[in-house]
Formats: structure tokens, C-alpha cells, sequence
């Protein structure tokens, strides 16, 4: 079991580095630095991939949020505005709680950028920028393991490219989070709260 999960996450990894495309990459990145808002949005597995995205970038001070419920999708795309760019996390690109928020997030004139599958897929064809993982898993599975992983990276590849773009501040805000954290931790075991 170790060595085939391994394995598997490994695999996905590296199939999803020989189709992700640098240019899109870098788009994305661009697209997400100059967001005023950035909705990340995700169900299930991807949810989780989506929530991961959000406490990233709030440690570098980017506004970020996480929807992962249907109909909190809808009233967040209901808000957006041009200037606002939606990260649709869905690895069949078929997610009917994700379709029917980007529908409204687009007629909004969001920005879209998705992270799915490497197929032909709706959510696909409604994005600005297509960011895409390695299909690995079979269509029938009892949950996303090396597809969630390869997402994963995909999601700290745009963090850290974020983070890049204006590193100094990065690193500061890092700094700053890191420490109000350990203190809180450390404060907690000092008082027997721990």
C-alpha cells in the first residue's frame, strides 16, 4: 500500500508537469495579482484543494475565500465584478454546483481560470486560463487521492509564484503569521491551556 500510493502520487506529479503549460502558468499568476478578489471555488476533493488555496494567500495578505457549498457558490458569484477572478478546482470539469456559478460569475465579466483534468470538459471551455492535472484516477473511485495531489501542487505553484511577485512583502507577512501562530501555541502551553 505504501509504495503503490506513492507511487501513484509520484506519477500524477510528473504527468501533470509534462502538460502544464508555463505560459498559462504565468497568466494565472498575473490574472491573480491583480485581483481585487479572488473566489476559489470547489466541491468535495476539490473543495479541500480550494480551502488550502485560501489559507495560503490569507498568509500573504491576498484577499481569498474558499466557497465549497452550492449555494454560497451562488451568492459569491453574484457580487463579483470584472476585476475579480474566480479559481474553478474541479477534476471532471463537469461539477453542476461549479458550472451553475460560473455561469453567473461570467456574466458578471469575472475573470475565470480552472484547474481540471486534461480533457474537453465544461468548466474547461468557461475559463480565461486552463490549468490542467494528469487523468490518472479511474472515473469510478472511491475518492480523489493522486488527483487531489497533483491539484495540490498545481495550487503551491501559484502561491509561490504569487508570493515571488513581491517577495520581500511575502516573506514579511509570512513572518508575521508564522509568529502571531507561535505565539498563541506557545502562550496556550505556558498558561496549561495546551
Amino acid at each position: 500500500i505504501i509504495k503503490s500510493i506513492s507511487n501513484n502520487n509520484m506519477y500524477s506529479i510528473n504527468s501533470t508537469l509534462a502538460i502544464l503549460n508555463p505560459e498559462s502558468i504565468e497568466k494565472a499568476i498575473t490574472l491573480l495579482d491583480r485581483a481585487r478578489r479572488i473566489i476559489v471555488i470547489g466541491v468535495g476533493a476539490s473543495g479541500i484543494v480550494a480551502c488550502d488555496f485560501e489559507q495560503k494567500l490569507k498568509r500573504i495578505n491576498k484577499w481569498c475565500e474558499a466557497v465549497t457549498d452550492s449555494h454560497f457558490m451562488l451568492t459569491a458569484a453574484v457580487h463579483l465584478q470584472e476585476n475579480d477572478v474566480v479559481l474553478a478546482v474541479s477534476y471532471s470539469g463537469e461539477t453542476k454546483e461549479i458550472i451553475n456559478a460560473l455561469k453567473i460569475a461570467c456574466a458578471n465579466g469575472a475573470a475565470v481560470i480552472s484547474l481540471t483534468g486534461y480533457s474537453a470538459n465544461t468548466v474547461q471551455k468557461m475559463a480565461d486560463i486552463n490549468l490542467f492535472v494528469s487523468v490518472s484516477e479511474q472515473s469510478i473511485r472511491s475518492g480523489a487521492t493522486a488527483s487531489r495531489i497533483a491539484q495540490l501542487n498545481v495550487i503551491d505553484i501559484l502561491f509561490t509564484g504569487l508570493a515571488s511577485l513581491n517577495y520581500e512583502q511575502s516573506v514579511d507577512y509570512l513572518e508575521k503569521t508564522r509568529k502571531v501562530i507561535q505565539d498563541r501555541f506557545t502562550g496556550s502551553r505556558k498558561n496549561g491551556l495546551a
